[in-house]
């Protein structure tokens, strides 16, 4: 998620870094992969159940979703799943999903 290489992080954070971008571990490589599209789920520490899935197409968070991470409180899970890239060759990739913990 933009510069966020956590599993923890404020509301705000996610928010500033807003593009979700490909990385890989240890590479100071810029990967040829863009991402495309994925689901926005948001579990409430509280009710302990996912509350919120989103579709956002593009990289970038849309309003509906900075208003719904604004809501956030300490303990609760954003999670970045069905993470939909195209390689260099425009070709299909499925990412694996992550979870940032809200602290």
């Amino acid at each position: 998620m933009g510069s966020l290489d956590e599993k923890t992080a404020s509301a705000e954070d996610i928010i500033a870094a807003r593009d979700l971008q490909v990385k890989i571990t240890n590479c100071q490589c810029i990967p040829a992969m863009k991402v495309r599209g994925y689901t926005l789920n948001i579990k409430r520490k509280n009710t302990g159940k996912s509350d919120t899935d989103i579709m956002v197409e593009g990289n970038t968070l849309l309003q509906h979703c900075i208003d719904a991470i604004r809501l956030l409180s300490a303990g609760d899970v954003v999670t970045f799943d069905q993470i939909k890239a195209k390689d260099a060759d425009n070709g299909p990739v499925l990412l694996p999903s992550f979870s940032i913990t809200i602290r």
